[in-house]
């Protein structure tokens, strides 16, 4: 009996890691600014997040109004790779916008990188060091249109950072 209830529970554990691994990208926040004339992606590089693990910050922007087959921005790049959807991606605000990582009353300034291969997403690595909720704030300008939008990991948003016990084997 104890043995079926390890193999139950072991089952359990695959079957949740599975699931939660088999849908990062949803765990990303999506979120209309400026009168819905763009949407901002955002949450944890590699979701879910865990303490101690290398992630950091995933940023996409796109100008839902684009409609002419360029970048936004004001640059003449075309949208060559990657797929956005409806819109266009919005590039260069690496130079425009500041992102910051709060947790608790402790801020982090982070500097945003274009993703290669991937016009209008950013990235900027960190390691998360406690489990919770944590808060991206992008500061800046947004096509000359001024922003500061702050965005808290939620059950509807992206993930909070999580511990990483659970998951190690072999236990010590």
């Amino acid at each position: 009996m104890s043995s079926r209830l390890r193999r139950g529970g072991a089952l359990a554990a695959a079957v949740t890691l599975t699931l939660v691994l088999a849908v990062p990208v949803l765990a990303h926040e999506h979120r209309e600014i400026l009168d819905g004339r763009y949407e901002i992606t955002i949450g944890f590089l590699n979701e879910p997040a865990f303490v101690g693990e290398q992630n950091g910050l995933f940023l996409q922007v796109v100008d839902l109004t684009a409609d002419d087959g360029e970048a936004a921005a004001g640059e003449d790049e075309a949208a060559e790779e990657g797929d956005h959807g409806a819109g266009e991606p919005v590039i260069g605000l690496d130079q425009t916008l500041q992102a910051e990582v709060i947790f608790g009353d402790q801020t982090m300034v982070l500097e945003l990188s274009p993703m290669g291969g991937e016009l209008g997403s950013y990235q900027s690595v960190f390691f998360p060091t406690a489990v919770g909720d944590y808060t991206f704030r992008l500061i800046g300008e947004l096509d000359g249109n001024t922003i500061d939008e702050s965005f808290t990991s939620a059950p509807d948003g992206f993930d909070s950072v999580q511990a990483v016990e659970a998951l190690q084997f072999p236990q010590p």
